[in-house]
Formats: C-alpha cells, structure tokens, sequence
C-alpha cells in the first residue's frame, strides 16, 4: 500500500498572517513583529500553518537529516564525536547491518532527506548520526498506549479556522512554535480588529495603545501534557504579550478528546469580542487594577522588588519589573496592580532563558499565572504576598502600618489611596465595595 509522504523538520517557528491564501497579503503590525521578532510580510496563511502540521496517521515520514548537507556531504567529525560520547553507540556499531566495508565514518554522499521507518516516539539524534552514516537505523516519533486518545492538529486547529471564518476574520496574524518534530505545538493567534483600549496611567493625558486580543492553544503528541487553550494579548502601548488572560481550559488525551473540547474556540471568539466591548468584564479587571495601588514609599515597609519576589517570581525578575514599573508611573513609590501586571509581563517574556525558551513550558506558564493573578485577583495576591513577607520579619514584630495591605481591616485604604481628590468614581465605588466586604 503506497502511503502519503511528509517531511518533518525538528523544531521552529513559522509567522502567519490572513486566514487562508486566497485573503492576500496582509501585514503584521510593526510593534507586534519588531518585538515577537516576526516578519512583517509572512509567506504563510493560518490555513498554510495548519496544513504543514504532522498528522498523526499512517504516513510515510521523512526528515531532512542535520548531519547530511544539501549536497549529500556528511558532517563526519560531528557524527563521530556523538556516537564515540556515547558508550553504547560506539561499541554498537558492528551491532547493525551496513554496507560499509572499511572505516565505518567513511559514509560517501548520503541523501539529506531520509525516511523515519517507525512513528511511534520521538526522533532521537543518535539515530539520525547512525542513519546519516548509511546504517539502517529507525526513527521513532510518537509512543501510544491503550489509553492514549490521537489529537490530529490539523482537526484541532481547522476549528479555530472555521470558527474566525464564520466570523468574517480575515486578517488574523500570529505564530506557530513547535519542537519533537512536530510532536509539540503552540499556536498563538491575534485578531487586530479584536482591541480595547486600557485606562491611562495616572498623569498620562495622551490615550495609549490598544491591546490586541487572540489565543493560545498548544498539546503534545506523546501524551505528557494535555489539550490547552486560553486567552492571548499583545499590548501595543508597551510592546509586550499577555500569555494567559482568562480562564484556562484543558483536556488530557483520554476519551473523546474533540467531543469534550469542540465548543472551545467558538466561546474563546465570544469571550474575545466580549473583552474588547465597553462593558466587559476584562476592561473593568483592567480598570480596577489601574485603580488599586501600593504605596512603597514607607522607611519601615517593603521595597517593590520585594513585593513582587513574594508574589512567587525569582529576584532577578523582581528587580527589573519593579525597575520598570517605577519608570513608567506617575510616582515613582505608587504602583498600580495593572502596572505591575504589565512589567511582569514584559520582563517573563525577555529574559526567561529555561528549557529552550519555550513559552509553553511550565515555569515559564507559572511565571505568567504570577502576573495573571495580580490582574484577577489582586487582593487576594497581596496578603498572600504580605504573608510571605511577614513570614521573613521576627516573631510577635509589630507590623507596621504601611505594610499592611487589602482586606486586614478598614485602615487598609489609607496604604492604597492616597486622598480622596484623587479618586475617581470608580474608585470610590471600589472602595466602597472593599469596606462592605471588610464589615461582612
């Protein structure tokens, strides 16, 4: 039987920008691409993404093999420094069948594009070393189980396509980031007609820059992380992305995978459209946290950076962010809980440097559910913060005054607010509702 051939590459990212090939070009915004290092004019739709995925039938697969060159040249030294590392490899080689009568490394021209016999595990580098060499070793992509349900990318993903066609959204724009050969992938997804616009920051008369609003969804083949998706933001003012707004939603490889997740892309397009209203639930988080604000300013209190390390980030973030967020405030020892939101944002998205710099591993996820949650929930995050930091001072210590925080009692305020003529309705309204909730 005469199967359909792909070939695999290991790793990449691959921009998009239109829906499908026939919406024409259609150019990504200059502070979207300048800053997720994007072109401006990717050569691929979201339709022309999806496709280019693996799929996880029966299929011939080849690989184009890194220690074999366009010509056919093989990279002999770097073959033999892997396999000679390895014990087990080194010894191994009379262990297969080659055609290879002398030095084993003598491998002549090989083609750079070879077949991965077995799809049932990840590609290993050793066996493209031996196959680079003329041996016949098999690759292996994906391992299964009894209890493993198959998610084809190509079935999840043409429902975010149909779902923004349905929608006349024509001109989506964003990335794919995969690894493992296709084993492993994100998908990010922008809708520049889908915006708000946040409240200004304090003493700034000029309105700011929209927020992009999109999302994200990302699985691996192999069965070790489930079916993801959440909300996605890029915030043109400060030239940053949101990596989890919303409430996330996931589904592990068991049962009916895309029975249980099929309304999921259909309700992100309504929570979407929803942020971005006038009205929405995500403008008045937003609102809110421009309103709250902590005043570091005390001789006896903590210092911002401090704030943010209890929070849960490690302190060389703390340091940058709290940097950062004094920059761009009014007063430069009052910060709000949306400018905090929005450094921690920023400095997770530079300067993590862990497991590949993938976005999707789970401490960079963990840092951005740090900043996600001072968003949602600030006040829970602050005396969570302050207990971490009361945890650090000595036993039956006086706390003072201007450490106290959210939701201890009514005195709280006077730490937040720092006169009533600079409060807007809104915050007076806010406050109201935090004393109401403070008296029971």
């Amino acid at each position: 039987m005469s199967l359909p051939s792909q070939t695999i590459v290991e790793d990449g990212i691959i921009p998009f920008s239109g829906l499908s090939p026939c919406d024409g070009e259609v150019k990504i915004p200059r502070v979207v691409a300048d800053e997720l290092d994007l072109p401006r004019y990717p050569e691929s739709s979201l339709k022309d993404i999806i496709e280019s995925l693996p799929s996880a039938e029966r299929r011939t697969v080849e690989i184009d093999n890194s220690f074999v060159a366009g010509n056919g040249i093989v990279a002999t030294d770097e073959v033999k420094s892997l396999i000679e590392s390895d014990d087990s490899m080194g010894s191994g080689l009379k262990d297969f069948n080659d055609t290879n009568a002398g030095d084993p490394f003598d491998a002549g021209r090989q083609e750079p594009t070879q077949r991965a016999h077995d799809a049932r595990a990840i590609v290993d580098p050793r066996r493209e070393a031996l196959a680079a060499l003329g041996y016949n070793a098999s690759y292996h992509w994906q391992i299964g189980s009894d209890g493993y349900t198959v998610i084809n990318p190509t079935d999840w993903y043409y429902k975010c396509h149909q779902t923004l066609e349905k929608h006349g959204e024509r001109e989506p724009i964003g990335w794919v980031e995969f690894s493992d050969y296709g084993g492993a992938v994100d998908l990010y997804v922008l809708l520049p007609s889908q915006r708000f616009i946040p409240p200004t920051m304090e003493g700034d008369d000029e309105e700011r820059g929209a927020v992009y609003m999109g999302y994200h969804s990302g699985y691996r083949f192999d069965g070790t992380r489930s079916l993801d998706f959440e909300l996605f933001g890029f915030d043109t003012e400060h030239e940053t992305a949101y990596w989890a707004l919303g409430k996330s939603k996931s589904q592990p490889h068991r049962g009916n995978v895309m029975q249980y997740a099929k309304d999921w892309w259909e309700k992100g397009y309504e929570d979407i459209t929803s942020a971005t209203s006038v009205d929405s639930d995500l403008l008045k988080t937003v609102d809110e946290a421009s309103t709250l604000k902590l005043d570091f300013s005390g001789e006896d209190t903590w210092d911002p950076a401090e704030f943010i390390e209890h929070l849960g980030l490690p302190p060389t973030y703390a340091e940058e962010i709290a940097d950062r967020a004094r920059k761009i405030s009014a007063e430069s020892d009052v910060l709000s809980m949306w400018n905090l939101f929005v450094n921690i944002s920023a400095v997770i998205n530079e300067k993590y440097t862990g497991e590949g710099k993938s976005r999707n591993s789970m401490t960079f996820q963990g840092h951005a559910r740090v900043g996600r949650k001072l968003l949602r929930d600030p006040e829970t995050e602050i005396n969570r913060a302050k207990r971490k930091y009361d945890e650090t001072t000595d036993e039956g210590e006086d706390v003072a005054e201007s450490q106290r925080t959210l939701g201890e009692s009514i005195e709280d305020i006077d730490g937040i607010i720092q006169s009533e003529s600079e409060m807007s309705t809104r915050e007076k309204l806010t406050v109201t509702q935090q004393i109401q909730d403070t008296l029971g």
